[in-house]
Order: structure tokens, then sequence, then C-alpha cells
């Protein structure tokens, strides 16, 4: 009962690709907690709330629709992710 209003309002506001964008802030977030030693859980939690954040502020610059700053903060987490990851000193096996 609650996902279909909650869709449609998801829709509504053009932030469809949100869950998307967290999951890519998620990467991010494993990045830097395996980079500074930190819970790897609290990594993604900072890092998810992070991107939140920034886009509730970008959005407010009403210069780019949500979707355009969904994709940008998607795709930028996502590669600064595997930056990261490829920067790390002991080699991370990210498929297993």
């Amino acid at each position: 009962l609650m996902c279909g209003p909650l869709g449609c309002f998801t829709v509504w506001l053009r932030l469809s690709y949100f869950g998307d964008t967290i999951g890519h802030a998620a990467l991010l977030g494993v990045a830097l907690s395996l980079a500074f030693g930190a819970d790897t859980t609290l990594g993604i939690i900072v890092s998810a709330l992070a991107v939140a954040v920034l886009l509730s502020a970008l959005q407010r610059a009403r210069d780019m629709g949500s979707d355009t700053w969904l994709g940008v903060l998607a795709h930028g987490a996502l590669a600064l992710g595997l930056i990261l990851i490829a920067l790390l000193e002991s080699p991370v096996d990210v498929q297993a």
C-alpha cells in the first residue's frame, strides 16, 4: 500500500535515480573505510548521508534538474570509489 504512492512521489519529483545514486555512494563509502581502516558500515552510512545532503544543497541552486544532479553524483561517487580501491596498497578483491 505504501510503495505505490511513494514510487509515484519519487517519479513526480524526478528522483527515481536516487537508489542507484546511494548505491554508488555506498561503494565510495566502502573504499573510504578500507583506506582509513574504519568500519565499512559506518563508511557506507556516512557517504550515503553526505551524498543525500549534497543533493539537497544542489537542488536548491535550480540550475539543473534533480535527475541531472543524481546522474552526476552517482557516476562521480562510483568513479571516486573505484579510483580509491585501485590506489589502496593491498589489493582488494572487489568481486568476492
